[in-house]
């Protein structure tokens, strides 16, 4: 009897034990389950997270590539400022290509220095719509197309321009293009006669030509105002591309990664 007895303890020890282990093995693989399935869902929320961090900190690719227009008369600067931003913010900013129908150059690439094209196929794309602005100078054609300055905001490069008032004025009324504008103005019209004259490269029938027309477009430019973001009067060229350049940071925040100016210092210009 003892012997039996001996025996049910023993079976019912093992059975104990088996049912702890099999317990102890279960109550494992349930928490092996809680945790793939948590780690799971920290994975899934952290993705979430990443994505939605992405998404508040990504720009829309419309305004984070946006055309950037300057305007003003010939001798103002505008070159200059456009050289200096090509310079501080390498790769960020490409200039537009224009179309012409003129005879291509020695040296002069199609789609590089400009697009040629036919008088034909101008004013047929003109007739359609398709250029931004666009003038007839000695007979032949020379003009912005929409398509030029799309190109340059589908490669991430923020489009440069150089339009006269009436272009300003036909980008501006675009739905589908969005842009910034600045007009740059001389210190007066006395300044701005200096610097053509210094130049060296124009006739007096030339000075003259460029001093009416800066005259009708400082006009134009109080006149229509409203259109352009900001104003930038270049008596000082350290100071203007300073104001242009902070403007630019706050509308195009990938821009913060180049820090400070190349051009803080003036012996840099």
């Amino acid at each position: 009897m003892a012997s039996t007895l001996s025996k049910v303890a023993v079976y019912t020890c093992a059975a104990a034990v088996a049912v702890f282990l099999a317990a102890k093995q279960y109550s494992r693989k349930a928490a092996a389950q809680r945790q793939a399935k948590e780690e799971a869902k920290a994975k899934e929320t952290e993705a979430v997270d990443v994505t939605l961090t992405l998404e508040s900190h990504e720009p829309d690719h419309c305004h984070a590539y946006r055309p950037v227009v300057f305007c003003g008369p010939s001798g103002v600067g505008k070159g200059t400022l456009i050289n200096m931003l090509l310079t501080d913010f390498p790769g960020q900013f490409c200039k537009s290509v224009s179309h012409t129908t003129r005879a291509k150059r020695d040296g002069e690439v199609d789609g590089t220095h400009y697009h040629f094209t036919s008088v034909d196929e101008m004013q047929k794309q003109i007739g359609e719509g398709l250029f931004i602005e666009h003038a007839c100078v000695h007979g032949n054609y020379y003009g912005t197309s929409v398509a030029a300055v799309k190109a340059v905001s589908s490669s991430f490069k923020i489009p440069l321009l150089e339009l006269d008032i009436q272009g300003v004025q036909n980008v501006y009324h675009m739905e589908d293009i969005s842009a910034l504008f600045f007009f740059v103005l001389p210190p007066s019209v006395e300044v701005l006669e200096q610097r053509l004259r210094s130049r060296g490269s124009e006739s007096e029938d030339s000075i003259q030509r460029r001093l009416q027309t800066a005259a009708f477009e400082l006009g134009k430019a109080k006149e229509t105002e409203n259109l352009f973001d900001l104003l930038l009067t270049n008596d000082d060229l350290n100071q203007t591309y300073a104001a242009l350049r902070q403007h630019l940071v706050k509308h195009f925040p990938h821009l913060q990664q180049f820090g400070v100016s190349k051009f803080e210092d003036s012996d840099n210009i």
